[in-house]
């Protein structure tokens, strides 16, 4: 299977995409530019992209996104981030509404969203 883990380098991403590959999957995934990546990555089995999902329009979102089987969200907000009140909308953009789109519109298979308080199928 095609996988695209978005924030695969990141804590929770990390993990995921290591087991996409002990599993045998294909598996590409999106990092903040800023992210230096060592020799703790598997650079030579992942395809790394560079950019940050909140600034990109849907249109090179599709461009990122075509051709996968599956995609991971492993990345926004987490228990660390306190935003101001009322946080459904900061939470609700950030996990939810600009890749469910996406998602429905472009993964062959299957969405999941993965946080460090939940994890939710969407597709």
């Amino acid at each position: 299977m095609k996988v695209f883990n978005v924030g695969g380098t990141g804590f929770l991403g990390y993990y995921a995409t290591l087991e996409f590959l002990k599993r045998g999957h294909e598996v590409d995934t999106m990092a903040l530019p800023d992210i230096p990546l060592g020799d703790w990555f598997p650079t030579d089995k992942v395809g790394v992209s560079y950019g940050n999902v909140f600034e990109m329009s849907h249109d090179d979102l599709v461009e990122v996104f075509k051709g996968y089987d599956a995609m991971v969200y492993a990345v926004g907000p987490d228990d660390r981030i306190i935003p101001k009140a009322p946080a459904y909308d900061f939470f609700h953009f950030r996990k939810i509404e600009k890749l469910e789109k996406l998602t429905s519109e472009l993964v062959e298979k299957r969405s999941i969203i993965i946080s460090t308080n939940q994890s939710q199928s969407i597709s």
